[in-house]
């Protein structure tokens, strides 16, 4: 699989309606001197102090260690963000990686966010729910690659749908010699009941990729 065939398909030309996707990333130097925010990835404003995304970000061994969030915005470089330093990373207590099973984190922000027209928390479901069913379509935003294949510039959203758990199951048990050790490592018990697959109705080129780990869906 090439680095395209996950790439989110988008309009590149309007800005997407996201005041609760944030930016997870760190500053970095950049060739002409000055220092700009580096996307590692996505996530997800809960409340005015507390961002959720994905466990892994934060793994030993990242090339982008992430020491701040930035929010309102929806390309990476606008100004009037709010840049928050990370305080503390609480990761779910049933994860055990490499598998992807439980891959979540909560990020708690040394200073409060001011919520506004251009941040917001994201509205949460008032009760747990299970699987959304088969074929059900789903939005994600994200900061991962957009339709030119650049990541970390703006964010970009996509419509996906839901595949039942057999379905995934099946293709996953399918999976050529080439893949079979990465199944294995990442998705022993195959799909469960923590996990929702979903595919852009068999489109390889639309879906999530390096950046949008964290985001919303």
């Amino acid at each position: 699989s090439g680095p395209n065939q996950f790439a989110i398909v988008g309009d590149d030309s309007v800005d997407v309606t996201a005041p609760w996707v944030a930016a997870i990333g760190d500053f970095r130097k950049s060739s002409e001197g000055f220092e700009k925010f580096v996307v590692a990835c996505s996530g997800v404003v809960l409340s005015s102090n507390m961002v959720m995304t994905a466990a892994h970000c934060f793994d030993n061994g990242v090339v982008i260690h992430p020491e701040f969030v930035r929010v309102g915005v929806t390309r990476i470089d606008q100004t009037r963000a709010q840049d928050r330093r990370i305080k503390e990373v609480k990761t779910h207590p049933d994860r055990n990686p490499p598998a992807w099973y439980f891959d979540l984190a909560l990020i708690v922000l040394e200073e409060k966010l001011i919520f506004n027209g251009r941040v917001s928390s994201l509205c949460l479901p008032e009760k747990p729910s299970t699987h959304p069913g088969d074929g059900v379509t789903l939005l994600f935003q994200g900061w991962g690659e957009d339709i030119n294949g650049i990541a970390g510039q703006q964010i970009s959203e996509a419509t996906v749908s839901s595949r039942s758990s057999q379905e995934c199951d099946h293709r996953i048990s399918l999976a050529g010699p080439s893949s079979i050790e990465e199944v294995e490592t990442f998705l022993p018990n195959l799909t469960n009941s923590v996990l929702i697959c979903a595919d852009a109705t068999l489109d390889a080129q639309i879906g999530a990729c390096s950046g949008d780990s964290g985001g919303p869906a």
